[in-house]
């Protein structure tokens, strides 16, 4: 348990990891609307966490070429991650970073690929292959572990193919270093013309963050989104 969110977590990469529960007699609640998860990315937007004013402002990072529609999110410095289940839409799409402006320091709020401009009308906790709702209960969720307190954002088609274009993991990770921008807490850095990685700060540092999908009216796929913990949107939206 954070001591920050009180939530409880369920961290995973490629294997299920069980963690205790206070109350397995509550099943897991899929985040209703939190207005939040788009306000954030809004000009202006203010809210106050801990008797501290969060002004917050969004940042376009550029864009991310996904040609299968196929998301990985995961630590530099862990090998080996799997992409998320859902197949999104196809195309290249701008990749947004809301970043929350506090009294000492600024930190990266909310990540998001935007997919088209409609409304999101409800959330869906991103899952990998393995992950199941059914596992999870109440104040549970799966997350991507950012340990080294940086997460990249790529095409699962670079990812799964990265000994085409780097001789090995190590090259990788050697360029998302030495590209990474340490003072603004973020990078875009091309691989070729039809590949990119954004690169950035974990939020607060070190963590597990959990990743939605966001839908429309018609349940056609409109945001994802990568939730940094800064905010603890769920105190009022009743839901993990």
């Amino acid at each position: 348990m954070t001591a920050s969110t009180g939530r409880l977590l369920l961290a995973a990469v490629s294997v299920l990891a069980a963690v205790a529960c206070q109350d397995k007699s509550k099943p897991f609640q899929q985040p209703r609307t939190p207005l939040i998860f788009e306000e954030a990315f809004e000009l202006g937007t203010q809210i106050f966490i801990d008797k501290k004013t969060a002004i917050f402002q969004s940042v376009t990072l550029g864009e991310i070429h996904l040609p299968e529609g196929k998301i990985v999110v995961g630590d530099p410095k862990i090998e080996g991650q799997i992409p998320f289940r859902t197949r999104f839409p196809k195309g290249r799409f701008p990749v947004q970073l809301a970043v929350a402006y506090l009294p000492e320091r600024a930190v990266n709020a909310f990540l998001r690929v935007r997919f088209s401009d409609a409304d999101v009308v409800h959330w869906r906790l991103a899952l990998r292959d393995g992950q199941s709702i059914k596992r999870l209960h109440l104040n549970e969720y799966y997350g991507v572990i950012a340990d080294s307190e940086r997460l990249f954002v790529t095409s699962a088609g670079l990812y799964r193919n990265l000994l085409h274009y780097f001789p090995n993991y190590d090259a990788f990770k050697e360029l998302l270093s030495t590209r990474y921008n340490h003072f603004s807490g973020f990078s875009t850095i091309p691989v070729n013309a039809d590949y990119q990685v954004v690169v950035l700060r974990s939020g607060l540092g070190k963590g597990v963050y959990a990743a939605y999908i966001g839908y429309d009216k018609n349940n056609q796929i409109a945001m994802f989104l990568i939730d940094f913990n800064v905010i603890p949107w769920w105190v009022t939206d009743g839901a993990p």
